[in-house]
């Protein structure tokens, strides 16, 4: 025989072998085909086949068991208490012809943490702001560890940006181990009082919820220089105290204020002379902080005015000022509220309301007005006065009340004097009330003797007899 021919009964050989085994060897099923199992609890589950096998059986580091003649098998554990059950536990079948088929059971046993702790790396009793902060958070007794993972918190916030799973093991990856998780910080004031927590977690498929065990929170004590709280520029009503800043920091500072290099007691109140610029310094063992606060002191108005004026006629009412801060408002009242810079005239004497008002208060003031006006002489052309009375019958107005007087060419005349029947002619009267120029105005007077009154009287009296006689 040729090689070649020796060849292909080889081959032929091999292939009838192989269809043999195929024909009496068939994969068993094995029911559930996972199981994820909590550490000590039971766990089971069957394997069958659709072959008439010789034997069936499990092999398993914790309950193996078999059986000739049967087409399904159980296999079952009171607890799984032994880690390398996970692995190596299968169901196989073995036929007739001596030849074995096997199906691996994928187990995965977990188990949450006994306990999950956290604590501070290093000296942190004497923390400072701007040194490194070693936090690290251990969950011991844990598994599997290629499921755990690892998220802290600070207070209620979860911590982002951290790989959960960047963590040490200590112990076999494939039992219970003790997981280590470091968080690095740089110490702020933001972390003094602050509480951090880590949660230890097992993502595993199937397993709902996850199993996730909190440690208890630790608080931090950061030191740091004091920050003070302080607006800088503030506005305090007159008899208040200076504003309540704070100072914040780690120890607790000493606050002080100063005007100057003069320490000044934040409780007292404040008078208008207080306002100005103030130094606020916060010192601790951290060091010392300063900050300037520029006061404005604010009181109510002050009224500066007279309580009496007199005012030209068409001038304005007279300036009252008034000292306050914010600086007041000045109305001028009479009955309704006026126009200070309107023109007066004579009618607008009287009794007026000054009110000055800012946002601090409201003063008010009555002001006694006088409108003076120069003087206005009105008088008739012809001017009749009666023999032996004074001269009369000229109106003068004016305010102060005018001094009057009588001239008949350059001789001045006695206005109280009386007149003589030769005293008739040409008059002249000047009006003068300072701070007004002097008016004069000429006038004709007239005497009336006290003949031609007679006359004329009885000469009316004959008249009215006439007409009685005639109409009676």
């Amino acid at each position: 025989m040729s090689v070649y021919g020796c060849f292909l009964a080889s081959s032929v050989l091999l292939l009838s072998l192989m269809a043999v085994v195929l024909e009496t060897c068939k994969v068993p099923f094995i029911d559930p085909p996972h199981l994820l199992v909590l550490y000590g609890d039971p766990a089971w589950a069957n394997c069958s086949t659709t072959d008439q096998p010789s034997m069936m059986g499990w092999e398993s580091p914790v309950g193996s068991i078999s059986g000739a003649g049967i087409t399904h098998l159980i296999w079952t554990l009171q607890s799984v208490t032994t880690w390398t059950v996970g692995g190596r536990t299968q169901c196989y079948t073995i036929s007739d012809s001596g030849s074995s088929c096997t199906s691996n059971l994928n187990i995965t046993i977990y188990k949450p943490p006994d306990r999950v702790s956290i604590h501070a790396v290093g000296d942190v009793d004497n923390l400072a702001e701007g040194q490194p902060l070693q936090l690290e958070c251990v969950a011991e007794n844990i598994a599997p560890a290629s499921h755990v993972k690892v998220t802290w918190f600070k207070g209620q916030e979860q911590l982002r940006g951290i790989p959960s799973t960047d963590f040490t093991v200590d112990g076999d990856p494939n039992e219970n181990v003790t997981v280590t998780h470091t968080l690095h910080l740089t110490a702020s004031r933001e972390d003094h009082g602050a509480q951090y927590r880590c949660e230890a977690e097992l993502e595993l498929a199937g397993l709902q919820p996850h199993a996730v065990k909190s440690s208890q929170p630790l608080g931090i004590s950061v030191f740091f220089l004091p920050v003070i709280n302080c607006p800088s520029e503030v506005q305090v009503r007159e008899n208040e105290r200076l504003p309540n800043c704070t100072a914040e920091g780690n120890p607790s500072p000493e606050f002080t204020w100063f005007k100057g290099h003069q320490q000044v007691d934040p409780q007292s109140t404040l008078s208008r002379v207080d306002g100005g610029r103030y130094t606020v310094t916060a010192r601790n063992s951290m060091g010392i902080v300063n900050e300037t606060v520029d006061v404005e002191i604010w009181f109510g108005p002050e009224i500066n005015c007279s309580t009496k004026a007199r005012v030209k006629e068409n001038d304005r009412l007279p300036r009252c000022s008034a000292m306050g801060n914010p600086p007041p408002e000045v109305i001028w009242f009479k009955g309704h509220q006026v126009d200070p810079l309107s023109p007066l005239s004579r009618m607008h004497g009287g009794q007026y309301t000054v009110i000055a008002k800012n946002s601090v208060g409201a003063v008010n003031q009555t002001v006694g007005i006088e409108i003076l006006y120069g003087p206005m002489i009105t008088c008739p052309q012809t001017l009749e006065v009666r023999e032996n009375e004074a001269l009369n019958g000229c109106t003068v107005e004016g305010n102060p009340p005018p001094e009057l007087t009588w001239y008949q060419g350059d001789v001045k005349v006695d206005r109280i004097s009386k007149l003589g029947k030769m005293d008739g002619g040409q008059y002249t009267l000047f009006a003068e009330s300072k701070p007004f120029s002097s008016v004069h105005h000429s006038v004709e007077v007239v005497i009336i003797s006290k003949g031609n009154y007679i006359s004329m009287s009885g000469g009316c009296v004959l008249l009215v007899v006439l007409f009685s006689h005639i109409f009676h």
